[in-house]
């Protein structure tokens, strides 16, 4: 999948979960002339980057916490209270379900098994700071297919030139 495919697919999902109900479709002006129609609803584009910086500050925080940057955590609820049709007991990533007619241990780590909890009732969210990153990505690529931005463009052109900067350009600190 291409940075544009993963943009228009990021983009498609916060429509179908209306984060873009509102003004989508109607004409944008600046300075009188029609430039084109809005991507947005009500939100600023500075909302939206602010939305971005909020991810990155989750992310700190939790790296603040102690948490270690390359290793996933989850958190694991019930969708309702009388959902689950099996019980869990948690040692870390690894988890020991237990049904009727089993039990049988689990990593939350492993599609499949995050699969399994699901279908028992049990709702599994990747937190920690490698979700973080993804939700930045994931607002960065949702803003981009909102503005119609040519975002493997846009990072191929930046790369490039970055390869052309000097080490440690404009004399600045690490």
């Amino acid at each position: 999948m291409s940075l544009n495919e993963l943009r228009d697919a990021v983009h498609e999902t916060a429509r179908a979960k209306g984060w873009w109900d509102g003004r989508e479709g109607e004409e944008v002006t600046v300075n009188g002339a029609g430039i084109g129609v809005w991507a947005l609803d009500q939100r600023s584009f500075a909302e939206l980057l602010m939305l971005v910086v909020s991810e990155c500050a989750e992310a700190l925080e939790d790296w603040r916490n102690g948490y270690e940057v390359d290793k996933p955590r989850w958190q694991v609820t019930s969708r309702t209270p009388d959902a689950p049709t099996a019980n869990l007991e948690a040692h870390g990533d690894r988890m020991r379900l237990r049904t009727a007619s089993e039990t049988r241990e689990v990593s939350l780590n492993n599609a499949d098994d995050r699969e399994l909890l699901r279908g028992h009732g049990w709702y599994t969210k990747p937190i920690g700071i490698p979700s973080e990153l993804a939700d930045i990505i994931i607002r960065v690529l949702d803003i981009s297919g909102a503005y119609g931005v040519d975002i493997e463009d846009a990072v191929r052109t930046k790369m490039e030139f970055n390869e052309t900067r000097e080490v440690r350009h404009g004399g600045k600190r690490s």
